[in-house]
């Protein structure tokens, strides 16, 4: 139903309700059309006058703030009828009226000659744009009385849905598709009655068709640097809201208005405010994180062991494909880049991971999902999977693109929280305010967004401000070729589709005009698992998957290694060197190809290799200098890949060098640095 009546199409009894004229007067005005401007209605008493726009548009009342006595006076309803409408609210949607008992079709146009159930609409204040969010049934959010796996399928089961995703935390949401035969304002009202239930909200589409979900008692406001706390609260009272939680960055707070739980317009009311105050940075509704992780189902993961790639030295076909085993020759990563790896954490005590991560100092928290743990603990492994395609050490053949860089693993949620993306903003403006410059800065984000998110897209530009290179996942499932996708559609960062061990698009993939680079992200096929992509699991395990979020470290590493080598290349360099040594590939949609650190490290090598410096000579580096492949191998345990990386790299000025070589570990380093015969 609009939300406006154009008052030259209006009928009596709309004019009667919606001016508060007499039949009189609304005869009149029926009598003098058409009318040319508002001025032919300068004869109208104030209130009704106030009522016309300059459009002569006619704004239809709230139905969610409608009152008995007004459905009663304005709808002609029975007092039963009225109150049943007034106990059902919310409305996202006016034909839910029609589910109601006593609201027959007589009734309906009543109501909706009067009322509407308005469009959410607001002014990005970061942007200027108008975001309109219209409610889409077909799909619905669910927020359960009990949070368990259980509950949630024994709900879609009793109502004709399909589960889509949701999280298992405390008020954390469902995401339910609904079926076919089934209408979704039906389903609404069936799970509005349904006593399991807590909360029901359609989905909504923004002008872009994406769908994006909301809590409508929840917003979220990022005040400017040197607001006053008591300039803080006065905004926020000023628009009618509590804080419900502060976050880690200054000026950032969720905020809550129970009452709009009711009438999801006053929350996008609150945000007007909000944002008209010039204390506020950008303030927006509170969009909820619905399954965001960007890789396929977890598989089952092996226990660890040495593999058979791990014995023989071979490596496995995505690190084949990228042209690592040359790149290693040239350079293996140092400490001063820093990886930002904003995911659902690391397994600390995972073999394969020892000594590439920092670490956390006392009282500083990287856990931005439990604050219970300021430890990155991983407890789904999504982000211990990336970490391996990183950091890898070498042990359970788990081999790391970058073994001599380190991640800042900071966890974040990434399912069903309402507060997720907050969070998440905190996480990305944390990592670029520890990691201090002259260190190169990388943040991966194998995640999406439902939808263009401000507090993402906000964070992101000051990661990029700060010189840092953002890199993204361009997703998975995609509905349509060209598909929006966040947060990989943003100009200033790298975005990433996956293509299979034969170098063609993945059947996952999102691909398009959007995306820039292509990298291995397995081949998707459950039944063969070698050709999807091997790297660390919870439990020091090792695991198969696929995805675009593991795309994503094969071009995030190659960074790493490309700044590492070159120190001196900004943000913007680095990536036009990544993209114009890419391989192209055939298929439309693929961006500038293939990423390849060998071609990218070569395309930086220029004239300028600096100063041969001389080695200094200690036991340890006499040992990796001139020491036989046979004799490091028998003496030290060495890999046979490792082994050829240090005689490729002869001679090392510095037995700390050895440190970053992939394969050896803490305990060989050692054991080579105090060695005696």
């Amino acid at each position: 139903m609009a939300d406006f009546l154009k008052i030259d199409d209006a009928t009596r009894a709309q004019l009667v309700g919606l001016l508060g004229v007499s039949e009189d007067v609304a005869d009149q005005i029926v009598a003098t059309r058409p009318h040319g401007s508002k001025a032919d209605l300068d004869w109208l008493p104030a209130p009704a006058s106030a009522r016309i726009s300059d459009r002569l548009e006619i704004e239809k009342f709230n139905l969610n703030e409608a009152t008995v006595e007004q459905l009663i006076q304005l709808c002609g309803l029975p007092e039963p009828i009225a109150s049943t409408i007034v106990a059902n609210r919310p409305y996202y949607l006016s034909l839910e009226l029609r589910h109601l008992e006593g609201v027959d079709a007589e009734a309906f146009d009543a109501v909706t000659t009067v009322f509407t159930v308005s469009s959410l609409t607001y002014v990005d204040k970061l942007t200027g744009k108008s975001v309109d969010l219209r409610a889409d049934s077909s799909e619905v959010l669910v927020r359960l009385k009990s949070q368990d796996s259980e509950s949630a399928e024994s709900l879609a089961s009793r109502n004709s849905l399909r589960r889509i995703s949701g999280g298992s935390g405390r008020n954390d949401y469902q995401v339910y598709a609904v079926s076919q035969g089934e209408t979704g304002v039906g389903a609404i009202r069936k799970l509005k009655l349904d006593r399991a239930v807590d909360r029901v909200v359609p989905a909504f589409r923004n002008a872009e068709g994406v769908a994006q979900f909301i809590d409508p008692e929840f917003c979220v406001v990022q005040f400017k640097d040197g607001v006053t706390p008591q300039e803080q609260n006065t905004v926020i009272a000023s628009a009618g809201l509590t804080i419900d939680e502060l976050h880690r960055t200054p000026g950032l707070m969720t905020l809550r208005m129970r009452s709009a739980a009711d009438s999801p317009r006053k929350i996008i009311e609150a945000v007007k405010v909000l944002n008209a105050s010039s204390a506020v940075a950008f303030a927006e509704p509170g969009f909820i994180a619905v399954n965001d992780r960007e890789g396929a189902k977890k598989k089952a993961a092996k226990k660890a062991r040495p593999s058979d790639d791990a014995e023989s030295g071979s490596l496995d076909w995505n690190l084949s494909l990228l042209g690592c085993e040359n790149a290693w020759l040239v350079e293996m990563g140092t400490p001063d880049v820093v990886i930002a790896l904003i995911d659902s954490g690391i397994d600390l005590n995972h073999p394969s991971l020892a000594d590439g991560y920092l670490q956390r100092s006392q009282g500083e928290s990287w856990n931005f999902e439990d604050d219970s743990d300021p430890n990155p603990t991983d407890i789904d492994g999504h982000g211990t999977f990336i970490a391996g395609l990183l950091i890898g050490n070498g042990q359970s053949g788990i081999h790391g693109i970058c073994p001599g860089c380190r991640i800042l693993p900071l966890r974040v949620p990434l399912a069903g929280a309402s507060l997720s993306y907050a969070r998440r903003r905190d996480a990305i403006l944390y990592a670029i305010n520890s990691v201090a410059p002259p260190t190169k800065l990388i943040i991966s984000i194998s995640w999406k967004t439902t939808g263009d998110v401000g507090l993402i897209r906000d964070a992101i530009a000051q990661a990029t401000q700060r010189d840092a290179l953002v890199v993204c996942s361009a997703g998975n499932w995609p509905m349509s070729y060209n598909e929006p996708h966040y947060p990989s559609d943003y100009g200033d960062v790298l975005s990433i589709a996956a293509v299979g061990a034969d170098k063609g698009p993945a059947d996952y993939s999102f691909f398009g005009d959007k995306i820039d680079l292509c990298a291995p992200g397995g081949s998707g096929t459950a039944a063969d698992q070698g050709s999807n992509i091997k790297s660390a699991a919870i439990g020091g395990a090792v695991t198969y998957d696929f995805g675009t979020s593991f795309a994503v470290p094969h071009v995030v590493g190659a960074a790493a290694l490309l700044l590492s080598h070159r120190s001196a290349l900004d943000r913007q360099r680095a990536r036009e060197i990544l993209e114009a040594s890419a391989e192209p590939l055939d298929q439309a949609g693929t961006g500038r190809g293939f990423a390849r650190v060998d071609l990218a490290l070569d395309a930086a090598t220029g004239s300028d290799e600096g100063p041969v410096v001389n080695p200094v000579t200690s036991d340890g580096l006499i040992i990796i200098n001139e020491w036989s492949e046979s004799r490091l191998r028998d003496t030290f345990l060495l890999l046979p890949i490792s082994i050829r990386i240090i005689i490729a790299r002869r001679p090392f000025s510095s037995l700390e060098e050895v440190r970053g070589i992939l394969g050896v570990s803490a305990a060989q380093y050692e054991q080579i640095a105090t060695y005696a015969e």
